[in-house]
């Protein structure tokens, strides 16, 4: 089976169903308060373009083996110094203080896809996750006050996705990750653009890690 849920900033209503582009949430919170603990088959939350000023936590969520969670932004772009996904989650009201610790916050979940999303301006990390087993693809993280994508303790793949302008490190992994990265860049962050301790973490040689 596969269930497929939509969201939309500009003319989704928290009050629909989600279940249709015309019935679309409005924020990607509310559609994914509608998944249960355990998923049996693959899901889709459909994000529309636009900005979403919100605090997404995915915590709890297990799916089953053979089948996905996705969260799906922009399905096409590839981010780059310039370029940015057409789905944006903002830690900011203003887009220069920041109001919210993450943009994404994953806990103890397995078997989540994210593709296509730009998360800036928390007031902590971008992109978090922890005890958790996740693939990130095409997403980028900038302008956050610590680390653009955090990891600790889980089974995490990194594919084209961009970290920049950070406070701290582009990618940070502790605790024991096991931690693959595909063509992924880290540009100009405060500190180091890759900072791992106690964890496992393969690079192809396409990353490219500069001027942090």
């Amino acid at each position: 089976d596969v269930l497929d849920l939509y969201v939309d900033a500009s003319t989704g209503n928290d009050a629909n169903n989600g279940l249709s582009s015309s019935k679309a949430k409005k924020t990607i919170q509310a559609a994914v308060n509608l998944l249960p603990a355990r998923i049996d088959n693959n899901v889709t939350v459909h994000i529309a373009s636009g900005v979403y000023r919100e605090q997404v936590k995915l915590i709890g969520i297990s799916v089953d083996p053979d089948h996905s969670l996705t969260i799906l932004g922009d399905p096409t772009t590839v981010p780059t110094d310039s370029v940015d996904p057409n789905v944006r989650i903002s830690g900011s009201d203003n887009d220069v203080t920041p109001v919210r610790a993450e943009g994404i916050l994953i806990y103890d979940s397995t078997g989540l896809i994210v593709k296509g999303i730009v998360v800036d301006h928390c007031s902590t990390y971008g992109i978090a996750s922890s005890f958790s087993g996740c693939v990130f693809i095409n997403c980028k993280s900038r302008n956050n006050t610590y680390d653009g994508f955090l990891a600790a303790q889980g089974e995490l793949q990194y594919s084209a996705c961009y970290s920049k302008q950070n406070g701290r490190y582009g990618f940070s992994f502790s605790q024991f990750a096991h931690v693959i990265m595909n063509t992924c860049t880290a540009k100009s962050n405060s500190s180091d653009g890759v900072n791992a301790s106690r964890s496992m973490l393969w690079l192809n040689a396409s990353c490219l890690f500069t001027t942090n």
